[in-house]
């Protein structure tokens, strides 16, 4: 049974645990498979979580793209595109010189690892920065796998050694 709707919500589980250029390309996968398939809410909402991968790649023309395309297409349905407003506001701090900070992390993630570093919890942060606490929760673990930590405590120790944060 191989429909477009179960192609895309196999792509988007896939692209959930996946980082760069791999969570580009299933995220993209969700996208055309969501939109094959008319579903207007899950595509707008699968084009906010590419323009986030694409972010955390540096790419902020397509990230651009695809969050106001995300963002148009949730306002069309009555919904309130906040998620692509923060979204948005993140692109815009990252600047032509990329998303990129030292260490190889997004700017978004060096937000959560501030917070992390602070002792917040993933839902005290998914509020601070007004995330749903799954999408911390992955960005928790992209940090833990690229500063190669194993706790939540190591990282902090990591980023303050290496003046991440």
């Amino acid at each position: 049974m191989g429909t477009d709707a179960l192609a895309a919500m196999a792509a988007a589980g896939s692209a959930m645990l996946a980082t760069g250029a791999a969570a580009v390309t299933l995220w993209d996968d969700a996208v055309r498979a969501y939109l094959r398939a008319g579903l207007p809410f899950d595509e707008a909402e699968s084009r906010l979580w590419l323009a986030e991968a694409l972010l955390s790649c540096g790419d902020l023309v397509a990230a651009t793209e695809q969050a106001a395309r995300g963002a148009e297409g949730l306002r069309a349905m009555g919904a309130d595109p906040a998620h692509a407003r923060a979204l948005v506001r993140d692109i815009a701090r990252a600047g032509p010189g990329g998303g990129a900070s030292p260490g190889g992390l997004s700017r978004r993630e060096v937000q959560v690892l501030r917070l992390v570093a602070a002792g917040r919890t993933n839902e005290q942060i998914a509020v601070a920065l007004t995330l749903s606490p799954h999408t911390v929760h992955r960005h928790v673990a992209n940090i833990l796998t690229k500063l190669d930590a194993s706790t939540r405590a190591g990282a902090a120790v990591h980023a303050v050694t290496h003046e991440l944060i």
